[in-house]
């Protein structure tokens, strides 16, 4: 069984028929196909030239600054000993972190996946029994005390928070209060265990390989009909060609996947407004620009 396979729909119904042959799946839409998903303090790190190796020690001290300072801010805070919902509320309100945004909606990641995209896109799956296999002997191996995780995914992110000695990986989790945008978007997330490496280092590390192999091009789908050998990867990247980023967002606009029910708020109906005022809407010709 392979660990990573990359493919590309050739139709909005192709890419359709991969949302029923992927139902135990957890999604993450990237607008630039030719990017590989990374976190959030990834790319800070990267940004301000941090030495990978103290990334540790700044997510201590951003944790220990959010719970002295969060309840100046907002009404509720997570209880001080569960970590995770620390990290989650820093990652809703946009510090850095190594929490990576997924859904379990197909739908919900093509949409951040084409929202902004000006070119190709992608979508990354991630078999979600499998990783859990694959996290458990990972972590067996390095603790035997974790060979056993919870089946909640706020006390496995608690047993693993604060170690620096389990080495790269990735779990999935979820808090166990979710905010309105987490419970809106069907989100999740996989989070690192090693923030010095990135993401995908820690994904594959997870499965026991060294890497993906990105060199080799994406295999056409065509959907029904196509034996689809890829999707037995444990790892699926799902390349989205521009042409089918329209027909893409009329359906998922018919579907009420947009802006204003994935951001609950001012945010989101401001983000949707191009659409909801009628002058974007499905099916007229705004898209076409004269030569």
């Amino acid at each position: 069984m392979s660990i990573f396979a990359a493919i590309r729909p050739t139709s909005w119904d192709a890419a359709r028929d991969l949302a029923r042959r992927l139902p135990r799946a957890a999604f993450r839409g990237q607008p630039d196909a030719t990017q590989v998903p990374s976190t959030s303090l990834d790319r800070a790190a990267a940004r301000l030239q941090y030495d990978p190796s103290d990334l540790f020690t700044a997510e201590e001290r951003m944790l220990r600054e959010v719970r002295r300072r969060a309840q100046l801010y907002v009404a509720r805070v997570p209880d001080e000993d569960d970590t995770l919902g620390w990290l989650a509320l820093l990652r809703h309100h946009g510090a850095p972190t190594r929490l990576l945004d997924f859904t379990r909606s197909f739908y919900v990641a093509c949409w951040f996946a084409i929202e902004g995209a000006d070119a190709d896109a992608a979508i990354w799956a991630v078999d979600l029994p499998r990783l859990r296999e694959a996290t458990v002997r990972l972590l067996a191996a390095r603790d035997p005390a974790l060979g056993e995780l919870p089946a909640e995914g706020w006390r496995i992110a608690n047993a693993v928070l604060g170690r620096r000695d389990l080495g790269p990986g990735v779990v999935a989790v979820e808090p166990f209060h979710l905010d309105e945008r987490l419970a809106a978007q069907q989100g999740m997330f996989l989070l690192t265990l090693d923030p010095s490496a990135g993401f995908v280092a820690n994904l594959a590390a997870t499965f026991g390989v060294e890497g993906f192999d990105f060199d080799r091009p994406p295999r056409d789908f065509r959907g029904e009909g196509d034996s689809g050998e890829a999707l037995g990867a444990s790892v699926v990247e799902i390349v989205l060609p521009r042409a089918l980023h329209r027909t893409a967002r009329e359906e998922l606009w018919r579907m009420n996947l947009t802006a204003a029910s994935f951001f609950p708020g001012m945010d989101g109906f401001a983000r949707s407004l191009l659409y909801y005022v009628g002058l974007h809407q499905p099916g007229e010709e705004w898209e076409k620009v004269p030569r």
